[in-house]
């Protein structure tokens, strides 16, 4: 007759599943990204709601508020700030909606949370890495916390990247897209290098 297992035992036996989760870089459907992705906007949501807007955050939500439209971006003061003009197009449009400031916490939430997603789910990594990346100071606070185009910035660089493998046209869309929203310098750095591992999808479960 077997003995039944010990409490030790158990509890090793749980820990190795919880690692064996973490350390799996495939993705056999959305569940774990949708969930860890909700997480992380309530999260963020929390932060927003105690971050004070700083000058700069401002200064882009009035300019894209009170332009008259996409030409007015294109051509009026905007020009002055050295920065493309899709971000500021993008709260243009929010600022028909809403001329409150709160809207730059939400456009900022939304676009971060959707990046999350994208990492969670497409990223050709294991869970733990995957999750370790949406705690760093760059990812939560740089680009998610600070309303500044960043956050636009890196949700076009992961489209891209994830549709890299499946449909080109939407990568190249996406690619277009995220020059428009970013300096030329930082088109340079940041685009291409380190792209492959996130782009290369995730093995199909056997």
């Amino acid at each position: 007759m077997s003995m039944p297992a010990s409490p030790l035992s158990k509890a090793a036996s749980f820990l190795r599943k919880i690692w064996h989760g973490l350390a799996d870089p495939r993705e056999d459907g959305p569940a774990f990204a949708l969930a860890t992705a909700g997480l992380f906007c309530v999260g963020l949501s929390i932060v927003h709601y105690n971050h004070e807007l700083w000058r700069d955050e401002i200064h882009c939500w009035s300019v894209g508020r009170n332009a008259d439209g996409l030409w007015d971006l294109l051509t009026g003061i905007r020009r002055y700030d050295g920065h493309p003009f899709l971000w500021y197009y993008l709260l243009h449009l929010v600022s028909l909606w809403s001329r409150s400031q709160v809207y730059l916490h939400v456009v900022t939430v939304v676009l971060a949370t959707v990046s999350a997603y994208l990492w969670l789910r497409h990223a050709n990594l294991p869970r733990v890495l995957r999750l370790m990346l949406l705690g760093t100071y760059c990812f939560f606070f740089e680009y998610s916390v600070i309303s500044r185009s960043y956050a636009l910035g890196v949700l076009l660089a992961f489209c891209s990247a994830a549709c890299t493998t499946h449909d080109s046209c939407v990568s190249f869309a996406c690619s277009w897209c995220w020059c428009c929203c970013r300096s030329p310098v930082s088109t340079d750095a940041f685009w291409r290098p380190g792209w492959g591992r996130f782009s290369s999808g995730n093995p199909s479960p056997s």
